[in-house]
């Protein structure tokens, strides 16, 4: 028994640990602020949809919460600009997958998890990055998931996929009903600036095209499915 808590203390610990990490990275770079958590319920909700094993289940939401926790080694020069990126900073963001892969490795109740993080850009047809040249089968279904909860919480701003706008840093909700793109109360931006969102009909075409080369095509028609029947949140009819 004393072993048994000792191991949940540490499991805590190193939890902790970890998920300040991403907490860190959201308030110093805003743009990432809901966004690590929407892609995280998302994740979850698509696992469950395909019918993974539980302990796939029970992780992804972790893996979906740190997959960009490899930013907090890029430069916020670079996380931070509003302008398009130089190839160059793009090389440098690119890295981000990898880098997340090694951060967890080192946290050996996560091992399960790395290569969830590290692949979660990797493309179903071998393109995509970290570039090492496979094709793509290696990539485990749970980083699928994660790819396309990540790409379309990329493209899409939640300003029409919830019924109140709320600051996801401070809290505040606008008391006259608006959408602003930045917070009047702590200053934090809801989005990119240099990147305008799709629509949710445009995201899901993105979806479908990019099916079977970008992302993987069973991911896909479990995500239309799940959004066709209960929305894009789970509490959204």
């Amino acid at each position: 028994r004393d072993f048994f808590n000792q191991w949940i203390r540490t499991k805590e610990a190193y939890l902790d640990t970890i998920t300040t990490l991403a907490t860190y990275m959201q308030h110093y770079h805003p743009y990432t602020r809901g966004h690590l958590k929407r892609v995280a319920e998302m994740s979850e909700r698509l696992a469950r949809e395909l019918r993974l094993p539980v302990e796939s289940i029970r992780h992804i939401n972790t893996a979906g919460f740190l997959h960009d926790i490899g930013k907090i080694g890029v430069s916020e020069e670079i996380l931070d600009k509003t302008e398009k990126l130089s190839d160059d900073e793009w090389g440098q963001i690119k890295e981000h997958p990898v880098k997340g892969a090694e951060i967890i490795s080192h946290l050996e109740f996560l091992e399960g998890i790395i290569d969830w993080v590290k692949y979660h850009h990797k493309w179903h047809n071998g393109a995509g990055y970290p570039t090492n040249g496979s094709d793509g089968s290696e990539i485990p279904i749970e980083a699928a998931i994660i790819s396309v909860a990540d790409a379309f919480d990329a493209m899409t701003d939640d300003r029409e996929l919830s019924l109140q706008w709320k600051c996801d840093s401070c809290g505040y909700v606008p008391p006259d009903g608006g959408r602003p793109n930045v917070c009047p109360e702590c200053g934090a931006e809801k989005r990119r600036i240099y990147r305008e969102p799709k629509s949710l009909d445009q995201a899901i075409d993105e979806l479908r095209r990019g099916a079977g080369t970008q992302f993987h095509p069973s991911v896909v028609k479990a995500f239309l499915s799940m959004i066709a029947r209960d929305g894009v949140k789970a509490d959204a009819a």
